[in-house]
Parts: structure tokens; C-alpha cells; sequence
């Protein structure tokens, strides 16, 4: 996530199967116009951290198919 949320007019980001680590960070300042975020069959998806600052105008979030992400990140309450 690092490089695509340097994508600073990025609107839609669809994840399907295609991430092999087992954790993910959104730092402070990425994704400043993302609005749709999907993640799908991510299978050793473990754990997500969202700092305060990123995807500030994120309204739909879908996860499926992740059955290792233990849960939400908390920086979620910032969005």
C-alpha cells in the first residue's frame, strides 16, 4: 500500500488475492482522495494499521474472504 497511496488523485482501490504480506499500513497523508476501498481474498492478511490522517474521504469499505485479519484497525475512527 505504500506506492498506491502515494496515488494522490486515486478514487477506487479494489485488492483481490493480490497481497501476500501479513500486515498493511495507510501512514498519516495517504490516499487524500480515496473513496472506495476493497480488499478480497487476501489470504495472510493479519494486520492493518490506518494512521490518524490517512483516506480522509473514505465512505465504503468492503472486506470478505480475509479470514487471518484479526481486526479493524482503531485508526478507522478517525475517517
Amino acid at each position: 500500500m505504500m506506492i498506491l497511496q502515494k496515488l494522490l488523485h486515486l478514487k477506487y482501490v479494489t485488492l483481490i488475492g493480490s497481497f501476500c504480506g501479513g500486515r498493511m499500513v495507510c501512514s498519516r497523508g495517504g490516499f487524500p482522495q480515496l473513496q472506495n476501498l476493497e480488499f478480497d481474498g487476501l489470504e495472510e492478511w493479519e494486520e492493518w494499521i490506518v494512521e490518524e490522517g490517512s483516506m480522509p474521504l473514505l465512505h465504503s469499505l468492503w472486506i470478505d474472504s480475509c479470514p487471518k485479519l484479526k481486526e479493524l484497525p482503531d485508526g478507522l475512527r478517525f475517517i
